[in-house]
């Protein structure tokens, strides 16, 4: 039986929840090494101002598209 890394159990669960895009600044951490690994897309960024404007704009589309 081979062992989970804590990474892989962390995508399965974003995954599992309905996550399909994660952003961040990946140094490579192990949760960015494990998501493309169950179908999760990275988008990286290189400042925190740019990540936290950017995935504000992506969580209000997607709750205009669900509201519509």
């Amino acid at each position: 039986m081979t062992e989970r890394a804590v990474a892989d159990a962390l995508a399965e669960g974003l995954r599992r929840h309905g996550a399909t895009t994660v952003f961040g600044q990946s140094l490579p951490s192990a949760l960015f090494l494990a998501t493309p690994r169950v179908g999760i897309r990275q988008i990286g960024y290189r400042t925190e101002n740019a990540g936290r404007r950017h995935g504000a704009s992506r969580t209000s589309a997607a709750r205009s598209r669900a509201a519509g």
